[in-house]
C-alpha cells in the first residue's frame, strides 16, 4: 500500500498550486472531501464540495471555470450537469501531474447541503478503525485494479466496511452492491 500521508500532503500541493482553495471560497463553504481527508487514496482523485449560499449555480459555475482556466497548469475543465437529479454541478480538472502520477480533480457546487460530503466524510472518518481502514484500501484497491473505482463506489465501500464486511466476496454479496451494479 501506498503512504497515505505522503499522497495526501501532494494532492494539497497540487490544490495549493491551482489555487483552488483561494478561488473557491469566494464563493462559498470549501471543504476537501472523501479519500484525501479519509487518508483512503488509491485512485489519485481529489474530491472538492462548494456549498454556496446564495446566486445561481450556473453563473457561479461560469465564474469559477472562467477563473481556473487563467490557472496556469489548467488547460481543460468539464462540466457536468445534475441540477435535475443532485441539485449541483460537477467541474473536472483532468490533468495535473505530480510525482505520483496523474490527479484529475472533482469540484461539486450546489447549494443543498444534503449533496455534500461534508457530514458522510467527517462521520466516516470518525468511525473507522484501523483494521477497517486496511480492509477498505485493499476493496478499493481491488476495484482499481478493474477499472472499476468511479462512480460513488467508494462510498459504498466505507458504509459496507463500517457495516462489517471484511472482503470482496462479502461485499459483492452485499445488497448496497447489488442494487449499485443495476444501476450502473
Amino acid at each position: 500500500m501506498r503512504d497515505q500521508k505522503k499522497l495526501k500532503r501532494e494532492a494539497l500541493e497540487v490544490m495549493e498550486k491551482l489555487h483552488l482553495v483561494e478561488i473557491l471560497e469566494k464563493y462559498g463553504d470549501t471543504r476537501l472531501v472523501g479519500s484525501i481527508v479519509l487518508e483512503l487514496i488509491v485512485k489519485l482523485d481529489i474530491d472538492i464540495h462548494v456549498l454556496l449560499p446564495q446566486g445561481d449555480l450556473m453563473d457561479v459555475t461560469n465564474k469559477i471555470t472562467t477563473e481556473l482556466l487563467n490557472v496556469e497548469g489548467i488547460r481543460e475543465v468539464r462540466i457536468t450537469d445534475y441540477r435535475k437529479d443532485s441539485n449541483g454541478i460537477k467541474i473536472g480538472i483532468d490533468e495535473c501531474l505530480a510525482p505520483s502520477g496523474n490527479w484529475t480533480i472533482d469540484i461539486w457546487l450546489t447549494k443543498d447541503w444534503t449533496t455534500t460530503g461534508f457530514e458522510v466524510t467527517e462521520r466516516i472518518n470518525s468511525a473507522l478503525t484501523t483494521e477497517q481502514r486496511e480492509i477498505v484500501l485493499k476493496l478499493k484497491q481491488y476495484y482499481f485494479d478493474k477499472g472499476l473505482l468511479r462512480d460513488g463506489i467508494s462510498s459504498l465501500i466505507y458504509v459496507a466496511i463500517l457495516n462489517g464486511v471484511s472482503s470482496v466476496e462479502e461485499f459483492e454479496t452485499s445488497s448496497d452492491f447489488i442494487e449499485y451494479q443495476r444501476s450502473h
